[in-house]
């Protein structure tokens, strides 16, 4: 009851908002991820009570952390061109942190096989991520990475 109250909350505000659609898409976000999350996990109401806030605050991070270096996961590109190495691996380092911080708040909340189930979840969740941001940067320079290390290059037309 709890999280349905919140959520209306938060839906409300959201539409009150100049930026209604965005915020409602990221609501709608919140909501698939726990789905799949209860889903997998097969998560207790009170679990999922309790993680909902910590999921909410790492999708935050994350998007902020990927925002600052102009990568936009939503449009799949990356609006200010290409990421530089130096760039991708502080992104990567300060991403790793968010994800080792959400481990720690979960750590309490999760048994350890909810835990490990959801490490595979996150390592999916980073596959995806780093599809999108190669796929989007390939698609610009005409040359697309295969997928796996992304060490050969193949050019294509």
């Amino acid at each position: 009851m709890k999280r349905l109250l919140s959520i209306s909350v938060i839906v409300a505000m959201a539409s009150i908002s100049p930026f209604a659609l965005a915020s409602s898409d990221r609501v709608a976000q919140v909501e698939q991820r726990m789905g799949e999350a209860r889903e997998r996990l097969n998560l207790s109401d009170e679990q999922l009570e309790q993680m909902t806030p910590v999921i909410e605050e790492s999708m935050r991070k994350r998007r902020a952390i990927l925002s600052s270096y102009g990568v936009d996961p939503e449009n799949r590109a990356n609006a200010k061109g290409k990421l530089g190495l130096r760039k991708a691996l502080a992104m990567k380092k300060e991403l790793n942190a968010v994800r080792a911080d959400t481990l720690q708040a979960l750590d309490g909340v999760l048994t350890d096989e909810q835990l490990e189930e959801f490490k595979l979840m996150q390592a999916e969740r980073q596959s995806e991520m780093r599809e999108r941001i190669r796929g989007a940067s390939s698609q610009r320079s005409g040359f697309q990475t295969t997928p796996g290390f992304g060490r050969r290059v193949t050019r294509f037309m």
